[in-house]
């Protein structure tokens, strides 16, 4: 290599430092890939605060189906709902393998079959659904996920209404 061209490299090299950092392109949204009732879904990041594995579920007496029971998380004890009743699916795992817990201050859980792994997601390639559209209760939104589409769970709404029931108690 030539002395010029070391010199040129270097120039550039050195440039690159003078430069202000580059700006993101565009937003992103992280998304927990799950299996619902063998559907593929996903679980907005934002919306959780924690995500438990085989956590043991005491089940107490009631009318709703969709309350699997009570489990300790983190010190506290809170209800366990079946994300896949709560959705609208008939059958469900009565003894799921994971456990989310809302960020929104909610004290709930939602139990479900499969956790996949984490996807980040473009913010504009994120499609809405409109009501009459939706594939299943609580699912407003649509996600690509390589060759298939995922169902974005709104885990803030399923929270707010099991506090509404709660409260109108």
């Amino acid at each position: 290599m030539t002395s010029q061209r070391v010199l040129e490299l270097r120039a550039a090299f050195d440039r690159t430092f003078a430069l202000p950092p580059a700006a993101a392109t565009q937003a992103v949204e992280d998304f927990l890939a799950v299996k619902v009732a063998g559907d593929a879904c996903a679980l907005r990041v934002s919306e959780l605060a924690h995500l438990c594995a085989q956590r043991k579920i005491v089940p107490i007496p009631g009318r709703r189906p969709d309350l699997l029971g009570l489990a300790g998380i983190r010190g506290r004890t809170v209800p366990v709902y079946s994300l896949a009743r709560i959705m609208g699916y008939s059958a469900a795992n009565e003894a799921p393998r994971w456990l989310v817990t809302c960020g929104t201050g909610s004290e709930v859980a939602f139990a479900f079959d499969e956790f996949e792994r984490h996807v980040r997601i473009p913010s504009a390639s994120i499609s809405r659904v409109g009501a009459a559209e939706s594939p299943r209760k609580h699912v407003h939104e649509l996600i690509p996920d390589g060759g298939r589409v995922r169902f974005v769970v709104d885990i803030a709404s399923m929270a707010q209404g099991i506090t509404q029931r709660r409260d109108s108690r």
